[in-house]
């Protein structure tokens, strides 16, 4: 009698196919599910250039669809931003039994507790490193086997799915755990600081700590070599310093009669947004993989982007100048760009955020990470 859909009655069979449709990753699944996400981020809220702007991105897109949210950064504050849905920022274990998926923004200490909280509690458990599971990271003298086994705890996130920005980390995570999807970052552009460009100075911008990490020293060395084009240039390293890193690039400056021609900041939010209006380059030479924010905050400010492969979202590398993060490279790509004129390199600036709001937008994106949170991958 029930063998076959036809003998279903009417209404069984008009749920049937909801339910089916839903399971394909058809728009349905919407209808028949609100999900509620903890978003737990590991940056500086504080900071200009924090992948907080992003995940806030993120989060109101999804409540554009009906679902929750709460994002929380435990590093700084105990205190949670509710987009529809508000737990305890400091109590992982109450916090996470309010969602139906937990979703990791970076990886530390703080946040493997949340790891170890959701998988307890039996919710899905989402791990956007962005760089926090490279091996690099735990290749480090000071770090002895036992705190690094603790921290890239196989044991751990073997239960959890890794979203990879793009293709080389996506080969780093697959010996972090077995499942490992590509899905980079998106951005608000409707939420997008659109004032026009403040001045017509050649000012080159890098946002990220001052770290060699994020590139730093081939960028430096490019650009004295290019010292006859790029003598009109200034540059702005804009971030929060590491270590002793600021000092010793400061040093070498100043070795090289450059120290007038580089300044440092560490911008808050306002301070980012008043330093894209003025720039007319962003460069973003990461030698590992980090964090996209600057990438993604240069698109949507229509600045033109040169940056390297392990900082580009999944989806963008149509939409910026790709280079790879070393002297000779980044000499020869700068060449053309800094020989330019300061409007013409905005009108590409212009181009580039045309191309990157079909790829990079939340709008467009939101969709697959809607279905990751429902379960369906």
């Amino acid at each position: 009698m029930w063998g076959t859909a036809a003998a279903l009655p009417s209404c069984l069979r008009a749920f049937a196919a909801t339910l089916f449709a839903a399971r394909r990753g058809d728009p349905y699944d919407r209808l028949i599910m609100t999900l509620r996400v903890v978003q737990v981020v590991a940056d500086d809220p504080a900071r200009g250039a924090s992948r907080s702007v992003l995940v806030r991105g993120l989060a109101r897109a999804l409540a554009q669809r009906g679902h929750a949210s709460a994002v929380i950064h435990p590093r700084y504050t105990s205190a949670c931003e509710p987009f529809g849905l508000e737990v305890p920022g400091d109590a992982p274990a109450r916090a996470v039994e309010a969602a139906d998926a937990v979703h990791l923004h970076g990886w530390d200490a703080t946040l493997r507790a949340w790891a170890r909280a959701a998988r307890t509690a039996g919710r899905r458990l989402i791990v956007s490193p962005a760089g926090g599971l490279s091996p690099r990271r735990f290749d480090r003298p000071r770090l002895t086997e036992r705190l690094r086994r603790w921290l890239a705890d196989p044991g751990l996130l073997k239960s959890a799915t890794l979203l990879a920005q793009n293709p080389p980390e996506a080969d780093e995570l697959r010996r972090a755990g077995p499942r490992v999807e590509v899905l980079g970052y998106g951005i608000d552009f409707d939420a997008a600081d659109d004032a026009p460009p403040a001045g017509d100075s050649p000012l080159m911008l890098v946002l990220g700590p001052v770290h060699p990490g994020w590139g730093l020293v081939p960028l430096l060395k490019a650009l004295a070599e290019l010292d006859r084009h790029a003598a009109r240039w200034r540059l702005v390293l804009a971030g929060p310093p590491v270590g002793a890193w600021k000092r010793m690039i400061e040093a070498a400056l100043h070795r090289k009669q450059a120290a007038d021609r580089v300044r440092f900041e560490n911008p808050d939010a306002a301070g980012v947004r008043a330093l894209l209006r003025q720039a007319a380059l962003l460069v973003a030479p990461a030698v590992e993989v980090v964090p996209p924010t600057p990438v993604l905050l240069g698109l949507a400010a229509g600045l033109c982007v040169l940056a390297s492969p392990a900082i580009v979202p999944a989806g963008a590398e149509a939409c910026v100048e790709l280079c790879e993060p070393r002297r000779s490279a980044l000499r020869q790509a700068l060449e053309p760009l800094v020989s330019q004129p300061v409007e013409r390199l905005r009108g590409q600036g212009r181009a580039m955020r045309e191309k990157a709001e079909a790829c990079c937008g939340w709008a467009g994106l939101v969709e697959r990470y809607e279905r990751l949170y429902a379960g369906a991958g």
